[in-house]
């Protein structure tokens, strides 16, 4: 995943918990921006299971949700990163690759 130029260099997970999709992990980078990742399996009508991911740009009801479905969570993630990056709303910047590398200790992705 590719990350910004002025990313910030640390991401901690404030809580985490079961919804009833999935699971919902909410971090903070350093600067205190904070970002919502909700993570699930979906299956559609006899397909294949697929994972879905969402990236929320806080905790209100008018927040920026980037959604992606992938193979895997963590391809889903992927997806989300790159489009959250390359959006062209002024989204708060997070270092992607530290997303997903705080998500796999915690089991999610």
């Amino acid at each position: 995943m590719r990350s910004s130029k002025s990313q910030t260099p640390s991401l901690k997970i404030t809580a985490q918990y079961r919804d009833k999709r999935g699971m919902v992990y909410e971090l903070e980078s350093a600067t205190g921006s904070p970002l919502g990742v909700h993570v699930w399996q979906e299956v559609a009508d006899g397909s294949r299971a697929a994972w879905r991911v969402e990236a929320h740009d806080g905790h209100l009801a008018n927040a920026t949700v980037v959604g992606k479905s992938g193979a895997t969570a963590a391809e889903a993630l992927r997806e989300v990163g790159r489009d959250w990056t390359s959006n062209e709303r002024k989204l708060a910047e997070f270092d992607w690759d530290g997303v997903a590398a705080l998500l796999v200790t915690v089991r999610a992705i």
